[in-house]
């Protein structure tokens, strides 16, 4: 994950905002199982793409949640996935 700010990406219980366990720092490797674009948008952040807010979220390998904004996964296409990330079930 790379360019979060200096407290690092926020590991949340689900994909929506105000729910962290922890941060990790930018350059820290995550294990992305499975993708939503379902997710909260994250007002401070303002991001949009394809003409509507971004709310794709990945679930890692522990079951936790991070923001894909920040993630190197694949970019995200205009269905809400990254190509070759399954979406998670119930989307």
């Amino acid at each position: 994950m790379t360019g979060a700010d200096s407290d690092g990406l926020a590991v949340q219980t689900e994909p929506h905002v105000n729910h962290v366990l922890h941060y990790v720092p930018n350059g820290t490797t995550l294990h992305v199982v499975c993708q939503t674009d379902h997710g909260d948008w994250v007002k401070e952040d303002d991001r949009w793409q394809y003409g509507r807010h971004f709310t794709t979220w990945d679930r890692l390998a522990d079951g936790t949640w991070v923001y894909d904004w920040y993630m190197t996964t694949p970019r995200v296409d205009a269905g809400g996935y990254s190509p070759g990330i399954s979406p998670c079930p119930g989307g």
